[in-house]
């Protein structure tokens, strides 16, 4: 018979503070037209996430996807923006008011992370 030791032995490690990158993947809409997986780009002084809004038409029926991207400056958080990555996707954007809705739900999904982030001592 083997000698197994009490729980108490057991070290754990600590679980590491997440990043920037672990905050957003986990905060960032997805669905209600944000129907694509994010991706991520990472420099020195900020964070790409790029997406794709999934579009419909009059009938209700999918008709297309409208590509954009957050820029989220390292040192200030709250300064995020986001572009479409076309003319044609900001035009129709603007024309079916999809921009002021993303604008909004980005807003609400960065205050979460800015507020993880105090929480845990990143900022």
């Amino acid at each position: 018979m083997k000698f197994r030791p009490p729980d108490i032995w057991k070290v754990t490690k600590p679980k590491p503070k997440p990043t920037l990158i672990d905050l957003l993947k986990e905060h960032l809409s997805h669905g209600s037209g944000i129907d694509s997986d994010w991706s991520f780009e990472e420099d020195n002084l900020s964070v790409r996430a790029c997406n794709s809004f999934h579009i419909m038409d009059e009938n209700g029926y999918y008709c297309g996807w409208l590509d954009f991207c957050l820029e989220i400056p390292k040192r200030n958080l709250e300064d995020f923006g986001f572009h479409f990555t076309s003319n044609w996707d900001r035009e129709v954007a603007e024309e079916r008011g999809i921009d002021e809705y993303l604008e909004e739900v980005f807003a609400n999904d960065m205050s979460i992370v800015i507020k993880e982030m105090k929480r845990g001592g990143m900022l």
